[in-house]
């Protein structure tokens, strides 16, 4: 298409997709040349406007090369706020290309939007096909071949989790950061998990006791379906008696009852790590 000009800070939400030489029968980018980029452009509000894509010269003869083309995402796209794409090395790809022919970059926000659906939807990674066919959405399967048409399919799984999951406001973005994502899903043993290798603590799970271990103390954790029901903290002030009977005690004797900072299991994880090193913080003095 031809490059033009559009108003300065319309376009915010670049859903961007690349397409190899599919002739090196890999899967592997690394070092491989893209014959095709496209971007799907949204204004502040998610209403798409326009989209955009180039051939690369290698492959085309009125295509572009990889420098010109990111030369014209850059002129093209001044005020974008985030950066969507079905897989990180399609990411990677742009951020390196980017720095590669110094082209300034503005801070953005990234959505890897097959982690995003791995977390919410299944336990593994799925091709872009397969999460068309889960959300219902139509295609046509020659067309997952040309990046322009990928985009849009990108833009419309985006917006079917925003329904789903999320209101289409100003805050969409920072909702669908995995922090974010964890805070909000059903507390599966899977998720209980995830939150507590999130926030990088030892744990242990028994039904809907999660005990936890971080650097400085312990603590325990007592759930009822998807709330935070009770919290107990290891006391850091044991007699010599109780420290030398503490590997006899029961799982709860040595620890206070410690005040409930939300019924989220997220944020009380969270409560938890800010509280010990606060603490470890204070003793150090």
């Amino acid at each position: 298409m031809n490059d033009i000009e559009i108003e300065k800070g319309k376009l915010e939400y670049l859903f961007l997709d690349i397409k190899w030489d599919q002739l090196l029968k890999t899967e592997e980018t690394e070092g491989v040349e893209p014959v095709q980029i496209s971007i799907a452009a949204t204004d502040k509000n998610f209403q798409k406007v326009q989209i955009f894509s180039w051939r690369i010269a290698k492959h085309q003869k009125s295509g572009k090369t990889v420098e010109q083309v990111l030369f014209n995402i850059a002129r093209i796209f001044q005020d974008y706020l985030c950066v969507i794409v079905w897989t990180k090395d399609i990411y990677e790809f742009l951020e390196k290309g980017m720095r590669k022919y110094k082209i300034p970059v503005k801070e953005h926000s990234v959505i890897i939007l097959q982690e995003v659906y791995k977390i919410i939807c299944c336990d593994e990674e799925i091709k872009l096909e397969n999460a068309l066919k889960n959300e219902e959405i139509n295609y046509v399967t020659n067309r997952l071949m040309d990046s322009k048409y990928c985009v849009d399919y990108l833009y419309q799984i985006f917006c079917k989790f925003c329904k789903r999951y999320c209101e289409f406001s100003e805050n969409t973005i920072q909702t669908m950061k995995y922090p974010n994502i964890l805070k909000r899903l059903p507390l599966t043993e899977k998720n209980k998990e995830r939150i507590c290798e999130h926030f990088q603590v030892t744990y242990s799970i028994s039904n809907e006791t999660v005990f936890i271990r971080t650097a400085f103390s312990g603590w325990i954790v007592y759930l009822k379906g998807d709330r935070v029901v009770k919290l107990l903290h290891e006391s850091s002030k044991l007699s010599k008696s109780q420290l030398c009977k503490k590997q006899k005690m029961k799982c709860t004797e040595g620890y206070h009852k410690q005040r409930l900072p939300s019924e989220n299991f997220y944020e009380v994880v969270c409560y938890i790590t800010k509280h010990d090193v606060g603490l470890m913080k204070r003793r150090s003095r």
